[in-house]
């Protein structure tokens, strides 16, 4: 076919069209795999409470030892989450602000939860082990919060 044929314009335009689709559907966030919430809030009620019962038994130093390990397992369940795709896989600039909220209430469920602990009387094993369980359901309740809106844009793009 001749390239300035009217016939072969229509089909070209929409085979772009569909490439861009594609490409774009390629490029965009996907929700994070299912275990990754719920993982990493165990991990951050196992740390909190390891760390609060190191501290509590005068062993500092084992609180180190806890941080990295949990460095080592938060690196690796990221790699894993970046392999089986999941919004951790590229930067998408329009969950940034999502992104930082989700980080600002694990942070602010943590402390929440330190001080109603610390005010009620436990020691440095409860305040830890609830700062460690809160930001772990916080960390859960984001990851739910942040593939739903993941989810809505995809919807919303097809």
């Amino acid at each position: 076919m001749a390239i300035d044929d009217s016939d072969a314009a229509l089909p070209a335009v929409k085979a772009l069209a569909l490439a861009e689709r594609a490409r774009a559907a390629a490029e965009a966030p996907q929700p994070t795999p299912r275990w990754y919430g719920p993982g990493f809030a165990l991990a951050f009620s196992v740390y909190g409470i390891a760390v609060g019962q190191a501290l509590g038994a005068g062993w500092g130093w084992l609180a180190a030892v806890f941080a990295g390990v949990f460095a080592v397992f938060s690196g690796g369940a990221a790699a894993v989450a970046v392999r089986s795709g999941g919004v951790a896989r590229r930067w998408a600039p329009e969950l940034g602000p999502h992104v930082l909220s989700a980080v600002l209430q694990v942070l602010a469920a943590g402390a929440l939860a330190a001080g109603a602990a610390w005010t009620a009387g436990g020691d440095v094993r409860w305040t830890a082990g609830a700062a460690g369980t809160a930001a772990g359901v916080a960390f859960w309740r984001a990851c739910g919060m942040l593939n739903a809106r993941v989810r809505r844009g995809r919807e919303g793009a097809a």
